[in-house]
């Protein structure tokens, strides 16, 4: 804001626009678009503009955005890289690291080789986004190129730079005021300073480019947590706020799913907040997580971050879960409603629009659909029939799943739900006198997944049980800080004897835990602060039970972790059970599960009673009676499922593939599942994949088909399998150009033309290299074997190397060069 003679009547009008900020909503909705909370934005790019350090990227210069990688953001750009359309009317640019070794975020102490941030790494992140030719002046030319195309020689999109985080903990920052004195940021007063002449820098300097078409909107707080606990620091966010607020800029905050003051934005003075799901990155999240999300960001007038990255393209996993985020927009209202950001890496977006095969084309489509609010989520059919072990079917079973679906079994067992999002759904079946089941089906675009569910008759009753906990006597139970832990003598939420444990769960915070803890060694020198139980052999029980009483108005989500044979959080593996409010509820996993998910039952070394960030109203739930359970007569249902040669259900054309049919319930001598003998096969699509009498599946032409297998008269699982019409193989890091002395990593990527990277091991490959100025070394995994397609260049001395690569795969080989040229450091290299 300029200071002139009508300085006081801005500041009124500053002020009255700043109370308005300060409003909450009515009413439960999101921040919608285009609010001047946020500056007239509605969707954010999130720009990674570095540091990141070449020799970590094969020399390459991670983060330097040109004119060439914004084009396909700033507008949506035909085949032909003309502008057909406005893309993203914002633009957030990041840098969250220094090369000079201090932290741009919070500081910990266990980061190896950082310190708390200092004036040096600020002055880095204040200088990126003003480099000549890239960043924002790169921007600003992509923006005027994209405006020329649209016939808007005016347009212009929002801008937010980046503030780091002013940390405390920082006591020898560096004399940014010029007075001559190394400021210490344990006092507000010098990062309210800081962090004010922070803002006058970047603004002064974004004003000197004049940028034709950028308006600078408002900054970034970089910090992805708040603590209050921290004195000072939600009064930095505050002033910080404020401050911004009185030049007519504002305030973002982007939070992770974990960071305890997520739903509470408003509260602290950010003027528009949008939560991380992490769905993206957590591999043991489902889209329960963005529906969770979703809707605290709903009932607390803040966004949502759509996240995803390159792997969408390569990995059906990603893939999915990148669609889960759009669909999720779909189906909780955040795409039309809700201020969007979008995290993609560092370049997705623009891989996207450039990759070779027509998926990545297709994910640039749907994502600029998304951001226009036309994304029309595929859909497909579910059909199922509940049967006993016999074959019979099974009438008036109750079918219900977490979306509120709830059915009953027709006279012949069936139930079926059509025009579904394409997502995973788990449907729990339930009738009196058989075991429940929980199944999970994947819903598949303009597919029918069918699939047979066996019920087994009820275990009857209990033979043997071991006692885990039942919470009497001393209190033992260890678990993370923020969870209340203690022992409970109120009769009614003790289910047997005198005690029960109670957990208090805090809302906002999580993973948090509670710690059920063995004496295995395992365990020594971790978090154990108690002991629970010694025997850590499971194996001879059926299930785990227990009971929870759910004492908050709404259901809950609890997830039982298992940790086995070591202390690690990455491969325990988690089972849910959904609490009814304010009653006892029975718990229990079967065993079969856990054996599935391969967890080695004969070492169980902690199980955790853990809740996710989003428990209602700080959940409370009481536990008691923890025992291992095994049944007199327990049969284990069959589970069967297709097993296929190649984890990518992806078939070049003239392949051959054998499939098979496996049974979770029944385990060989090595503990693996069983083959199910007999079994037959039927495709949906014979042109596309044929299905040859002895059970053979060949890929016939481009195209997809529902593969559908058959075993002792049941329905073991449908199985959508695609045909790809081309593969491709590149050669991806390595450099043209090596010094003596220098190495760069190389590999080769081989895909479908669906994107799908195929898989190394289905897969040879033959490295070699003409001349002698580079070295081929092998590339070592951790258990110090080569990887095939993968290998270490070494610059030896001055010349040229030939360097090639044959890959061989369903009987056709390909052979793909560079040429590698090594000089002296400093001298250019002749052209090829």
């Amino acid at each position: 804001m300029k200071i002139n003679a009508k300085r006081s009547i801005c500041l009124i009008l500053v002020s009255v626009m700043t109370a308005f900020l300060a409003i909450p909503a009515a009413s439960a909705a999101y921040l919608p678009k285009n609010d001047p909370r946020s500056n007239y934005s509605s969707n954010i790019a999130l720009i990674y503009t570095g540091y990141y350090n070449p020799a970590n990227y094969d020399g390459e210069n991670i983060g330097d955005y040109d004119k060439d990688k914004f084009l396909p953001y700033v507008g949506y750009l035909d085949e032909q890289g003309r502008a057909q359309d406005d893309f993203f009317d914002t633009f957030l640019m990041l840098s969250l690291q220094s090369p000079h070794g201090g932290s741009l975020h919070r500081w910990y102490d266990w980061v190896p080789n950082s310190v708390p941030g200092r004036l040096v790494d600020w002055q880095y992140a204040m200088e990126r986004p003003f480099v000549k030719n890239l960043q924002l002046d790169a921007l600003d030319q992509a923006v005027k190129q994209v405006g020329s195309d649209l016939e808007n020689r005016d347009k212009q999109v929002n801008v937010y730079l980046t503030i780091p985080f002013p940390d405390p903990q920082s006591r020898d920052f560096g004399d940014f005021n010029g007075d001559g004195v190394s400021d210490d940021l344990i006092s507000l007063e010098a990062r309210n300073e800081l962090v004010q002449w922070y803002i006058d820098t970047m603004v002064e300097r974004f004003k000197s480019k004049g940028y034709k078409h950028l308006k600078l909107a408002g900054f970034y707080w970089l910090q992805e947590d708040l603590d209050t606990t921290v004195q000072g620091e939600a009064e930095n966010v505050k002033a910080t706020s404020d401050y911004l607020n009185s030049k007519g800029m504002r305030l973002g905050w982007i939070p992770w799913s974990g960071a305890g003051e997520k739903g509470n934005g408003n509260k602290h003075g950010y003027d528009f907040t949008l939560v991380q799901p992490n769905h993206y990155f957590q591999a043991e999240t489902t889209i329960k997580r963005i529906e969770e999300t979703a809707a605290l960001s709903r009932n607390n007038g803040q966004g949502v971050e759509i996240e995803f990255d390159q792997r969408a393209i390569e990995n059906p996993y990603y893939r999915q879960v990148f669609y889960n985020y759009l669909i999720g927009g779909v189906k909780y209202g955040y795409m039309a409603d809700s201020l969007l950001a979008y995290y993609q890496d560092v370049y997705a977006i623009y891989d996207f629009y450039h990759h070779r095969s027509p998926i990545g084309r297709q994910l640039y489509d749907d994502i600029y659909r998304f951001a226009k609010g036309t994304f029309v989520p595929p859909i497909g059919d579910i059909e199922a029939r509940v049967i006993d072990r016999d074959g019979n079917p099974i009438p008036d079973a109750q079918v219900t799943n977490g979306d509120g679906f709830s059915a009953w079994t027709d006279s012949n067992g069936r139930f079926a739900t059509n025009d579904q999002f394409a997502i995973q759904y788990t449907f729990t079946v339930a009738k009196e006198g058989y075991q429940s089941r929980t199944v999970r089906f994947d819903a598949v675009q303009s597919a029918t997944i069918r699939k047979d569910i066996v019920l087994a008759p009820s275990g009857g009753p209990i033979a043997e049980q071991q006692v885990i906990a039942d919470f009497e006597g001393e209190f033992n139970v260890g678990g993370n800080s923020v969870v209340n832990r203690s022992f409970n003598t109120e009769a009614e939420f003790v289910r047997s004897g005198e005690q029960s444990l109670k957990a208090v769960f805090p809302n906002g915070w999580g993973p948090v835990r509670a710690f059920i803890d063995s004496g295995s060694e395992a365990l020594a020198g971790s978090d154990r602060q108690f002991i629970n139980y010694t025997n850590t052999d499971w194996s001879a029980y059926d299930s785990i039970g227990m009971d929870v009483y759910n004492a908050t108005n709404t259901e809950q989500l609890l997830e039982l972790e298992f940790m086995y044979d070591q202390y690690s959080w990455a491969s325990s593996r988690v089972k849910q059970a959904k609490l009814a409010p304010g009653q006892w509820n029975r718990v229990e996993i079967p065993f079969a599960e856990l054996r599935d998910a391969g967890v080695n039952l004969q070492n169980i070394i902690r199980l955790s009673l853990k809740m996710n960030e989003f428990p209602t109203e700080g959940a409370t739930l009481f536990f008691d009676n923890i025992n291992l359970l095994k049944y007199e007569s327990l049969d284990k249902p069959t589970d069967t499922y297709i097993a296929l040669p190649s984890s990518v259900p992806t078939m070049d054309i003239g392949a051959r593939w054998t499939p098979s049919v496996m049974d979770r319930a029944s385990l060989d001598e090595q503990g693996k599942h069983t083959v199910v003998a007999d079994a037959s096969f039927e495709s949906s699509n014979p042109a596309v994949l044929e299905v040859t009498p002895d059970g053979v599946l060949k890929a016939l032409a481009p195209g997809k088909a529902t593969l559908r297998a058959f075993a002792n008269g049941i329905e073991a699982e449908s199985k959508v399998i695609e045909v790809s019409g081309q593969t491709f193989h590149e050669l991806k890091g390595g450099r043209s150009k090596l010094t003596p002395g220098e190495s760069a990593t190389i590999s080769l990527r081989s895909f479908f033309d669906n994107g799908y990277l195929i898989p190394r091991e289905n897969a040879s490959y033959s490295w070699s290299v003409k001349g002698d100025a580079v070295l081929l070394n092998d590339k070592l995994q951790q258990d110090g074997t080569a990887v095939e397609n993968e290998k270490l260049l070494v610059g030896v001395k001055n010349g040229s190397a030939r360097i090639s690569v044959t890959v061989t795969y369903n009987g056709k080989s390909e052979t793909i060069e560079r040429l590698v040229i090594v000089t002296p450091k400093g001298l250019v290299a002749p052209q090829n």
